[in-house]
C-alpha cells in the first residue's frame, strides 16, 4: 500500500531529490535580467520569498547580494532551505502563510514566488498580502519553469486518474488562472522568457519517476484514493517495465519563464 502524505511536510526529506534542480546560472542571469542588478544596491535590497519550499530559489537571490526572507508553511521543507542557505547571514527563515503574512505593511523591496499559487487554497488573499508587504513602486516577480515536470510516468498517471473519474490538481490557483485574474484586476503584468539563453535539458531516468510517483512526490495527484493510486501505479508499472528495464533515461527542454507583477494600487 502506498503511503498517502497530505503536505509537502511528509515529502520535505525527498522533495529536490523527485524535481531537478534549476541551474544557478540561469537563475542569476534571469533574476539579473529582471532586475539589472547592482551588487552594491542589492545587498540594501530585501527580498521575501513566498512558499520557499527547500530553499533553491533564495539561495539565488543570497548569492546576488539580496537579503532574503524565506517563508513557508512546512517546518521541514524550511529546515532544508536553512541548510542550503544558512551559512548566508542575510538569511532567515520562517514558518507561515503566504496568505497571512507576519509582517508589516511595506517591508519589502521584491517578492518572489515560484510555482506556489497552485498550492494556496486563499490564492487572491495572497496576492492581496503580498501587495501589502511591498514597498511602494516595488514588483513581485512569479517564476514558472514549462516543461520540467513532464514526463512519460506522470503522463500515464494524469491519463489513467482521468479515465477513473479522478481530478488530477491542486487547491490553488493554476498558471492561466492566476494569469486571467491579474489581468482583469488591472495589474501590470511583463512576461519576460528566452528560451535560448533561460533553458536547459533535463534528464530522467524513467525508474526514478517511476520510484517518486509511488512515494506520492507529487502533490497534483495526491486528491486519488489509496487503493486507486496503487492499481494506477501498477498499469504505469507494467506499460513501461520494458523500457526501465533497459535503463531508459527520458530527456526534455525546461526553461525559466518569469512574470514581472506591477500592483495597481488598489485592493485585489
Amino acid at each position: 500500500m502506498v503511503v498517502k502524505p497530505q503536505t509537502f511536510e511528509a515529502i520535505a526529506d525527498r522533495y529536490d531529490d523527485s524535481r531537478t534542480v534549476i541551474p544557478a546560472s540561469l537563475l542569476a542571469r534571469g533574476i539579473s535580467k529582471i532586475l539589472e542588478v547592482d551588487p552594491a544596491g542589492a545587498s540594501r535590497q530585501k527580498v521575501l520569498d513566498g512558499g520557499a519550499g527547500t530553499g533553491q530559489i533564495s539561495l539565488a537571490f543570497l548569492q546576488l547580494g539580496f537579503q532574503v526572507t524565506g517563508v513557508d508553511l512546512s517546518s521541514r521543507m524550511l529546515s532544508h532551505a536553512v541548510t542550503r542557505c544558512g551559512l548566508q547571514s542575510s538569511f532567515r527563515a520562517i514558518q507561515g502563510d503566504i496568505s497571512n503574512l507576519p509582517f508589516l505593511d511595506k517591508s519589502f523591496d521584491v517578492v518572489v514566488s515560484h510555482h506556489t499559487f497552485d498550492h494556496v487554497p486563499a490564492w487572491h488573499r495572497a496576492l492581496e498580502e503580498i501587495q501589502r508587504v511591498l514597498r511602494p513602486g516595488k514588483n513581485a516577480i512569479f517564476i514558472f519553469t514549462p516543461g520540467l515536470m513532464r514526463s512519460t510516468p506522470r503522463s500515464l498517471f494524469m491519463k489513467l486518474a482521468s479515465e477513473r473519474g479522478f481530478r488530477i490538481g491542486t487547491a490553488g490557483a493554476h498558471k492561466k488562472q492566476l494569469y486571467r485574474y491579474l489581468e482583469t484586476q488591472g495589474h501590470h503584468l511583463e512576461v519576460v522568457q528566452d528560451p535560448e539563453r533561460l533553458s536547459w535539458v533535463v534528464e530522467r531516468p524513467l525508474k526514478q519517476t517511476l520510484t517518486e510517483i509511488k512515494a506520492r512526490a507529487y502533490a497534483p495527484f495526491w486528491q486519488v484514493p489509496d487503493n486507486h493510486y496503487d492499481n494506477i501505479v501498477e498499469e504505469i508499472e507494467e506499460s513501461i517495465r520494458s523500457d526501465m528495464m533497459n535503463n531508459v533515461v527520458e530527456r526534455r527542454l525546461a526553461y525559466l519563464e518569469f512574470w514581472q507583477v506591477t500592483f495597481n494600487g488598489g485592493k485585489t
